[in-house]
């Protein structure tokens, strides 16, 4: 991987990032969102119940129920969108209902867009009349989607509650979310530090043997 300078902005009191460990983790979050997209795409093309088999390279066949593999997936796949929503330096204020810019991170360990840099100095964070216009339809919309992600990460995600997940966002939400934050991704974190974005992980072939994605 290209050798990245690290700039740890004054208001962060941590140890420096260890570079090669951060960029894992933030690689691993976009791969969730990436799976997320795949698993929101199927979920709505099949009954949650069918049966699915997960066949092991030189190990066994797991079977079970679609939905015991996928909501893993899509708990992952929301919380991962959230997390690099405020690695962007994006957050929902409460008060306003409105997606905002986070003015200092909660944390000493939280990892920060500001804390890498290039050859101009560090990386900015998006602001979100930025992230909004990315998406090419109504930005009213793309804001929804990711305050509906930041809503359901901090409650229904994290803990038990009588509020059906359905009811609260839609697959339109999901895939305004994870495709937006794929995208925000690349344009202000993976294309200024001339690195190439990460690809999906996941493939899938159907019963023919033609790649479907």
């Amino acid at each position: 991987m290209r050798k990245v300078d690290l700039i740890i902005s004054t208001d962060l009191k941590a140890a420096p990032l260890d570079m090669q460990r951060a960029h894992d983790s933030i690689r691993q979050r976009v791969h969730a969102i990436q799976i997320l997209s795949w698993v929101v795409d199927l979920n709505n093309n099949h009954d949650g119940m069918s049966t699915a088999t997960i066949d092991v390279e030189n190990g066994p066949s797991i079977k079970g129920s679609l939905v015991l593999f996928l909501d893993p997936m899509f708990i992952n796949g929301v919380i991962s969108c959230r997390a690099l929503l405020e690695f962007l330096g994006l957050c929902w204020c409460k008060h306003s209902n409105q997606l905002a810019e986070i003015r200092k991170r909660h944390s000493e360990d939280d990892i920060g867009i500001e804390q890498f840099s290039n050859a101009s100095g560090p990386l900015k964070k998006a602001t979100p009349a930025e992230a909004l216009k990315f998406y090419p339809g109504l930005s009213a919309d793309a804001e929804n989607a990711f305050l509906v992600i930041f809503k359901i990460a901090n409650k229904e995600l994290a803990h038990l509650t009588h509020t059906n997940i359905d009811d609260l966002i839609s697959y339109d939400h999901l895939m305004i979310a994870s495709k937006g934050i794929t995208a925000l991704m690349t344009n202000f974190f993976y294309t200024p530090l001339g690195l190439e974005a990460p690809v999906s992980p996941i493939s899938t072939h159907s019963k023919h043997g033609s790649t479907l994605g």
